[in-house]
């Protein structure tokens, strides 16, 4: 990525050539658990690269929705039709100092920042980018998952989520 989180242009062509590699698949998740946009401290990731002003140890909102936006508008121009989830949080508590209880269940608090984040951002964008679905996975126990989804539920309003094994 660019300095500004911006994909740099053979991504963009990679993306294209993902498309043009399964033809038939037209349901894409956009970033498995944010891996590199936890500012300066994940593997693969860098201060360097994180968007200015954002705080080492969390995630880089602005970098993610600025890389979804570009998968948007590549993926609907190169494909119309095609459907984009994400972005995929992998929810549960970490026992880092930022967990919280949201509707009774433990999360760390910063990934529930980061979904309140990318659900406003997409109405924030210029341009403003859409997507079909918010993905999530988590590993919690028959009684705390239907809690989850209530909570997320009230957040995402009518917009599916599609919820990944672990």
């Amino acid at each position: 990525a660019t300095p500004s989180g911006a994909p740099e242009l053979d991504i963009v062509d990679a993306w294209v050539d993902i498309l043009s590699d399964y033809p038939t698949v037209n349901d894409f998740i956009v970033w498995k658990d944010n891996l590199g946009m936890l500012c300066g401290s994940d593997s693969g990731s860098s201060y360097y690269d994180a968007t200015p002003g954002c705080t080492m140890g969390s995630w880089d909102y602005r970098r993610y929705a600025e890389l979804f936006q570009a998968v948007d508008t590549t993926f609907r121009s190169v494909r119309p039709g095609v459907r984009l989830y994400g972005p995929n949080i992998h929810l549960g508590a970490r026992g880092e100092g930022y967990d919280d209880l949201f509707n009774g269940v433990s999360l760390d608090s910063r990934d529930i920042d980061f979904l309140e984040l990318f659900l406003a951002s997409s109405q924030a964008a210029t341009p403003e980018f859409t997507f079909d679905g918010v993905a999530i996975s988590g590993e919690f126990d028959s009684g705390e998952w239907p809690l989850v989804i209530q909570y997320l539920k009230s957040l995402v309003g009518s917009t599916p989520l599609v919820i990944m094994d672990g």
